[in-house]
């Protein structure tokens, strides 16, 4: 009988202390990302994404910081070619230079309100209800960085419906919309 509760209690340590200790890690990893774009000069906005990457933006040197999987990226505005808002590894929504007349036509539609715009990125999603992650894909003109990936959520399926997934959307979709109008307009956005 003594074996079982030893058993029951180091089950328990594992089934609650796993998650806490990796929320713990992501914290410090999203801390210390978030304070080398601080330190990198592109500190104007700032958003540390709950998996532990973060994107930075300097409108003034026109300068794009990333740090996505561990790796730190500072990219030229005029380099974006691309970004995508992705589903685990589906494409949601997507702008790119060549479709500048379309975004334009998407970009009015949007002036009437954000639900406008979370309408179109959510449009043709229907059947899908679980996913396993949630990223922003950034397409440059570099040959040595010709794509990052920054991930809001990478993990278990979870329900599009719910918190963990409405919180990721919230922390991309004003980065898809930064980004958009930086590949749309031009550097001067």
């Amino acid at each position: 009988m003594n074996l079982f509760w030893w058993v029951v209690g180091a089950i328990a340590v594992l089934v609650i202390g796993i998650p806490i200790l990796m929320a713990v890690r992501r914290a410090k990893a999203r801390e210390e990302a978030e304070g080398w774009l601080k330190a990198s000069g592109v500190a104007e906005h700032v958003t540390g994404l709950s998996s532990g990457d973060a994107i930075g933006i300097n409108y003034a040197t026109k300068t794009l910081g990333v740090v996505a999987g561990g790796n730190r990226y500072l990219v030229e505005m005029h380099g974006i070619i691309s970004v995508e808002l992705i589903e685990d590894s589906d494409t949601v929504s997507r702008v790119n230079r060549s479709g500048q007349i379309t975004g334009a036509a998407v970009g009015a539609l949007a002036l009437g309100g954000v639900g406008a715009l979370i309408g179109g990125l959510s449009a043709g999603r229907t059947s899908k209800t679980k996913v396993s992650k949630l990223a922003l894909r950034i397409f440059t003109d570099s040959p040595h960085v010709p794509v990052i990936e920054a991930c809001a959520y990478q993990g278990p399926e979870v329900d599009r419906s719910g918190i963990v997934y409405r919180q990721a959307e919230a922390e991309l979709l004003p980065w898809f919309g930064r980004l958009r109008a930086v590949v749309e307009r031009g550097v001067a956005a």
